[in-house]
């Protein structure tokens, strides 16, 4: 809704406060607010004892206190995970004892020697590989272009024209379905780091490719292709984490867009998208991809109950009214469909506009 920001997909409460309480109850939110009162105590303490002056308490304080109201918007990552431990370790050691020092003794070669070979050994796998799978992935978004003359198709690419302009015609290059799979393989096969998302992610990809115009310069063969691919490897994930709603609700997605050049995966479809539904209820996207294929299926009335059900789950939700009233359009039923027109205006007099384009 709106007065949440629209986003629908916020898989942790960004702010530490409702992450910390939902994670590890209020025992692990006191103890979190621990840490900065511990730190404040001893960074202060050590300044007014005279054994550090002003600018580590100051600093420090002030990086903390940066810390934790950035984080009442967002959670942490790695990253800033980082820098908040060393912090903390930094402060910790001034409650250390200062020892004489020791005789720095000799280190051991081998044991250098296996630490720098376990290092770039981690290094290559941890990093490397996981920079080289973000590289390919990156490479499969279309993306704008001027060229002098236009093609059809160029080397792996598939253009389609945007505009024309002085310099010549803008076009969008997709990479063709061969392609993609064969990027795609190599993104999921140079590191298993964020495999599930970068599944999904081509997923959203190839779906935005075949309901662009650039599907009439595609074979059938070529399509099917790519979407067996697409359907082997989110059922991959489904088998890893069978109640991951993302990945039943992305299958269904690409079911139903693959039924329209074969027919058999529209029951398919529909039986992942109810299993979507069972996993997450309240969820509005599983009804309205499983309205989607009761019309692919002609089931009309099923198709307008699981539109209602998901304008009845929130109101406040525009983009549940818009699928509602297409749905009773697209059926021939206007008359209730500028009745749902007007009780979704009174809800939201703003919607008027966008809502009206539904008709």
């Amino acid at each position: 809704t709106e007065e949440c920001g629209g986003d629908i997909w916020y898989d942790r409460a960004h702010n530490v406060i409702f992450d910390t309480l939902s994670t590890t109850g209020i025992l692990g939110l006191i103890s979190y607010f621990f840490l900065f009162f511990a730190s404040f105590y001893i960074l202060w303490k050590n300044y007014l004892a005279n054994k550090i002056n002003f600018w580590p308490a100051g600093i420090f304080t002030s990086l903390l206190c940066a810390h934790f109201i950035q984080n009442l918007t967002v959670f942490d990552m790695v990253s800033s995970y980082m820098v908040f431990f060393l912090s903390l370790a930094f402060i910790a050691s001034f409650e250390k004892e200062k020892e004489s020092p020791e005789e720095i003794k000799k280190p051991n070669i081998f044991i250098s020697i296996f630490i720098s070979i376990l290092f770039f050994i981690c290094f290559f796998e941890f990093v490397i590989l996981p920079a080289k799978s973000s590289v390919l992935v990156i490479s499969t978004v279309p993306r704008l272009e001027i060229v002098s003359s236009l093609q059809t198709k160029e080397n792996s690419f598939i253009l389609v024209p945007q505009a024309t302009t002085t310099n010549g015609v803008l076009v969008r290059k997709y990479l063709t379905p061969e392609k993609r799979i064969q990027i795609y393989q190599e993104a999921l096969t140079a590191s298993p780091l964020g495999k599930y998302q970068i599944r999904e992610f081509f997923a959203e990809n190839s779906i935005q490719f075949f309901m662009s115009d650039a599907i009439g310069k595609v074979s059938l063969e070529e399509a099917k292709k790519e979407f067996d691919f697409l359907v082997s490897e989110l059922e991959k994930t489904i088998k890893e984490n069978p109640i991951d709603f993302r990945a039943h609700l992305k299958l269904g997605e690409v079911l139903n867009l693959y039924s329209q050049i074969d027919k058999t995966k529209t029951k398919k479809a529909e039986e992942v998208l109810r299993k979507a539904i069972e996993l997450s209820p309240k969820n509005q996207q599983g009804y309205w991809q499983l309205a989607q294929n009761m019309i692919f299926q002609n089931r009309f009335d099923e198709a307008i109950d699981l539109a209602q059900r998901a304008v009845n789950l929130e109101p406040k939700l525009e983009k549940s009214h818009y699928i509602l009233i297409k749905i009773l359009k697209i059926v021939g039923k206007e008359d209730l469909a500028k009745q749902k027109l007007e009780e979704a205006i009174k809800i939201n007099p703003n919607w008027k506009e966008d809502l009206e384009k539904a008709l």
